[in-house]
């Protein structure tokens, strides 16, 4: 079964290898990021936002950065991801993690 893997802000360091399988699908807390090798492995689905579900069925949307990055685990091998976290318009920092994934 695939996995959902929050690697949430209290995550930090965050690790430097990180062991998935196919069909995990990866959510960092971070403003940015994406897959620097190992495009056929690990596909980046976006940065996103973190909204809520209105009373109303309105969806909720906080004014600031984004602060969540997804990626899918498609393949066997291994990938480098860079992650940013913190304040992309002040302090942030970059950290590379390789992705190995085992069938």
């Amino acid at each position: 079964m695939a996995r959902l893997i929050d690697i949430g802000p209290a995550v930090r360091p965050l690790p430097q290898i990180l062991r998935v399988r196919p069909g995990d699908l990866i959510k960092f807390a971070a403003t940015g990021g994406d897959v620097k090798s190992g495009e056929t492995v690990i596909r980046r689905l976006g940065v996103f936002r973190t909204s809520a579900l209105g009373p109303d069925g309105g969806v909720l949307s906080p004014e600031g950065a984004p602060d969540a990055v997804f990626f899918l685990v498609c393949n066997p091998g291994s990938a480098v991801l860079r992650i940013v976290s913190g304040d992309p318009w002040g302090k942030f920092e970059t950290n590379l993690i390789e992705a190995r994934s085992e069938a």
